[in-house]
């Protein structure tokens, strides 16, 4: 079980054919954690046993509490970055965002994503 909400403002400044817009975003992300995982296909990557290990290891034993009652609470906080730039047909835009866990469990993590597009 997992929940998001969030808040995002996108600033835009249009010049004579170009565009510039920045968009700042936070998002809270909550769930029980014993599903959490930022690994969430590692399941069906491989069956190996090193690798199963290793993953155990990185985000606890999804079996050890069966029969316990899994408890909600919240896991993370986004912070996003995603500004952008077009000027006719070009397009250049990047994505950024960085999860700042509420616990001590696991440290920050960070993606990012460059898109560079041209319509003919």
């Amino acid at each position: 079980v997992s929940a998001a909400a969030g808040i995002s403002h996108t600033f835009l400044h249009e010049y004579e054919k170009s565009n510039f817009s920045f968009t700042p975003s936070l998002k809270i992300n909550a769930g029980t954690h014993e599903y959490f995982s930022y690994m969430s296909s590692s399941k069906f990557i491989s069956n190996s046993k090193d690798f199963n290990n290793y993953i155990s290891k990185k985000i606890g034993n999804k079996n050890q509490n069966k029969n316990s009652t899994p408890t909600f609470s919240l896991n993370n906080l986004e912070v996003g970055l995603r500004p952008s730039f077009d000027h006719g047909p070009f397009d250049i835009s990047l994505a950024s965002g960085w999860f700042l866990p509420f616990s001590n469990s696991s440290g920050v993590s960070s993606f990012w994503q460059l898109r560079l597009m041209y319509d003919f």
